[in-house]
């Protein structure tokens, strides 16, 4: 919330009452994860900001050990009671990280995210692009270009 009023000026608009969307690139996505962790455990003390949360996207998250979608099932259920009914969550892929043969947990990990997430009551949807594509470096940046 302090980030929001703290940009305020520099763009010339209040920043307070605009829908937020989270987004998370590769690595970024334990950044996401800890920042909805914490939001979602201090709810109460917070409620404007969750309230202005309108998605959260997790593109082509990895990393080179297990650890990626660290939300538990419980932080998942506070942050779906902390959020509007209108948030979502989306989870989009490409081959680089999710059938990496040297991180198949990552594929793993994705998908039993997606399925928490789902049954915390959370709207959640998983997008996989370059379905059958070599696992580029190319394809993990383009994913950002289709999410």
């Amino acid at each position: 919330e302090a980030l929001l009023k703290s940009a305020s000026p520099a763009v010339g608009q209040d920043l307070s009452s605009l829908p937020v969307v989270l987004v998370g690139f590769s690595k970024g996505g334990v950044p996401l994860n800890a920042l909805l962790r914490d939001a979602a455990r201090k709810g109460e003390s917070n409620p404007a900001l969750l309230m202005q949360l309108e998605a959260a996207h997790f593109v082509d998250v990895g990393l080179p050990v297990a650890g990626a979608y660290p939300l538990s099932r419980q932080d998942l259920i506070l942050l779906r009671q902390s959020v509007s009914s209108n948030f979502q969550l989306f989870v989009h892929g490409t081959p680089r990280q999710l059938n990496d043969p040297e991180r198949p947990f990552l594929g793993q990990e994705a998908e039993a995210f997606v399925v928490a997430a789902q049954e915390a009551g959370l709207s959640t949807q998983r997008f996989d692009y370059g379905v059958g594509s070599e696992r580029t470096l190319a394809l993990h940046f383009d994913s950002l270009a289709c999410f």
